[in-house]
């Protein structure tokens, strides 16, 4: 079928993560007669720290230009040459995405179409961003459909005061079907040759795999692990990732030989460093990596704190992981009761390999699709 409209995501960056949902959300529009656009920015020093920007043969790359004003980082994407004969444009949702109040503009005018995709607000805002929040919050109810990350962030905006029936869950994931299928197929030789090249025993390995940022809380990890290690020798711990704070892993991987630090992982690589552990440890900001725990069925064990991404939803304590207190003895004192009590990993693991097969990319693309397919259809009605 030959497409008859055009939609086009504009998005600030392009995670490695993201790759399998815009391939599948752009074969699932194209069988309705949709064409899909693409149109990426190269985020900022931070995003490419991260180590997990890539390209994609079929999108448009628009480099960002960033503007420093009172603090703020602004970002313009050139992008409008991109949209012009879009019947549908979905942006993130952030109040620093300058283009985002032209875009409303011209839908006030009834030159465009405007969705937004995000989490319906800004869970990591502190004081600081206050007026960034405000301005979100009103923005937020512009669009002419919202792409919500989960019920969660659903809830959030309909809170705003947005039309529900306007409103999609997408179920955010990762392609927890195809990490599942790599976890399945490393062997035993595979696991152990990683743990020789790592210099560990491998027998009783907390994972954290992320970005290295300050929301990640890793003191708090190295510090946390310290105590278990001391109850519990054969405790070990692995890092894999990249970012802003990766000197406290580096210092703390030279300062004790049962941590290792392996820098970001991908692919196969990532699949038999989870194939190799026994629980997944993120005390700080928890977004989409604990559907690489599940994907594993490994435990999760996290705190609780105010601005976790609505991903957090996806964890049930005492079922599937674990959250405690924001401090490092309890923390360290539920990582040891795991540690201790077998069959309440295997228990929590099997609840979160079950998890992982509804949190699915499958999901999410038919999820995301049928809500652009919706938006079309509402397209020859007002924008309230």
């Amino acid at each position: 079928m030959k497409p008859v409209k055009r939609v086009v995501i504009l998005y600030r960056f392009l995670p490695q993560y993201r790759i399998p949902f815009y391939e599948g959300l752009r074969s699932h529009l194209y069988r309705a007669g949709v064409e899909l656009s693409l149109v990426y920015g190269d985020g900022d020093r931070d995003d490419r720290a991260k180590g997990d920007l890539v390209d994609l043969e079929w999108a448009t790359p628009a480099p960002n230009r960033i503007l420093t004003i009172l603090g703020a980082k602004l970002y313009w994407q050139p992008v409008l040459e991109h949209v012009r004969r879009a019947d549908l444009v979905i942006v993130e949702q952030a109040s620093r995405l300058l283009v985002n109040y032209l875009l409303l503009g011209q839908q006030a005018l009834g030159l465009r179409r405007v969705a937004f995709w995000g989490h319906g607000k800004n869970f990591q805002a502190d004081r600081h961003h206050g007026i960034a929040e405000l301005i979100k919050r009103r923005v937020s109810t512009m669009p002419a459909w919202w792409f919500a990350y989960n019920q969660r962030s659903a809830d959030i905006v309909a809170e705003l005061g947005y039309p529900k029936d306007r409103i999609t869950i997408v179920q955010n994931a990762i392609d927890t079907t195809g990490l599942r299928g790599e976890i399945a197929s490393v062997t035993a030789e595979q696991r152990k040759r990683l743990t020789t090249d790592l210099g560990i025993t491998g027998r009783m390995v907390g994972v954290y795999v992320g970005g290295l940022y300050p929301e990640k809380r890793l003191d708090f990890l190295v510090d946390a692990a310290r105590r278990v290690h001391s109850e519990v020798p054969e405790f070990e711990l692995v890092i894999a990732g990249d970012g802003p704070d990766h000197g406290i892993v580096e210092r703390a991987a030279a300062a004790n030989p049962w941590i290792r630090y392996v820098g970001p992982v991908f692919g196969d690589a990532k699949a038999r460093l989870l194939s190799s552990s026994k629980m997944f440890l993120i005390p700080g900001l928890v977004g989409l990596a604990v559907l690489d725990a599940f994907a594993a069925a490994l435990p999760m064990a996290t705190t609780d704190l105010p601005f976790h991404s609505p991903e957090i939803e996806y964890l049930k304590p005492g079922v599937n992981g674990i959250i405690t207190d924001h401090e490092p003895d309890a923390y360290a004192g539920a990582i040891i009761r795991l540690i201790r009590n077998p069959l309440a990993r295997q228990r929590m693991g099997d609840a979160a390999l079950a998890a992982s097969r509804h949190y699915t990319i499958e999901n999410m693309v038919r999820n995301f699709g049928d809500g652009v397919l919706l938006a079309l259809d509402r397209a020859n009605r007002p924008v309230r």
